[in-house]
């Protein structure tokens, strides 16, 4: 045991304490990630080697959020998958298409909720703007590779919600399991097999 957690030390760098593999590729930042970021910031702070589990494979049912943008108001239509099912994420490119859709969707979608509830043009234009603000703040966080976005979108978000201490902490301590120090040392052969039963 002590051999196994001197060579994991060994492989991530000297002064970390702790490697974390709780990030997925997701395209939306669930909420989640924001309580254990802080968790983990709080514990380990310089400590901490967060890994991005981009290994794992996408599936509609199972990882809705990895393939769909998360926005509430659109549906499972393909032409809004970043990702294609049964292929793990270190394998592909985020594909990009969907954010040029989305303000289609979204125009469409408030037009519909406008004529049901009888919504004021100035409360519709309100959620709009605040709509395009984090739309905007996904387009900016756009990497082709999926783990990349993912840590983006967190040191993006992160700075938007005035938590810099955290978009920092993720810009220094954030990294992809496909080729992290532990991976280059194991080998490729480990991480294929290992993203199967995910």
């Amino acid at each position: 045991m002590e051999q196994s957690i001197s060579k994991i030390r060994e492989l991530v760098f000297k002064n970390k304490t702790i490697v974390s593999t709780i990030d997925h590729p997701y395209t939306s930042l669930p909420i989640h990630l924001f309580d254990a970021h802080i968790n983990l910031f709080k514990k380990y702070n310089s400590n901490v080697l967060i890994l991005n589990w981009d290994v794992s494979i996408p599936g509609e049912r199972t990882y809705r959020y990895d393939l769909i943008t998360d926005t509430g108001l659109v549906g499972k239509s393909p032409d809004m998958f970043h990702y294609k099912e049964e292929i793990p994420y270190c394998l592909q490119s985020f594909n990009a298409t969907p954010l040029k859709l989305l303000p289609k969707y979204i125009n469409n979608a408030l037009k519909i909720i406008q004529n049901k509830y009888n919504i004021s043009t100035k409360d519709i234009s309100e959620l709009q703007n605040r709509i395009n603000k984090i739309l905007n703040l996904v387009k900016n966080s756009y990497s082709p590779q999926p783990w990349e976005h993912t840590r983006n979108l967190l040191i993006n978000f992160y700075s938007f919600f005035d938590h810099e201490y955290l978009s920092k902490f993720i810009e220094q301590q954030y990294s992809h399991y496909w080729l992290s120090p532990i991976m280059e040392e194991l080998g490729s052969a480990t991480i294929l097999w290992s993203s199967y039963p995910f």
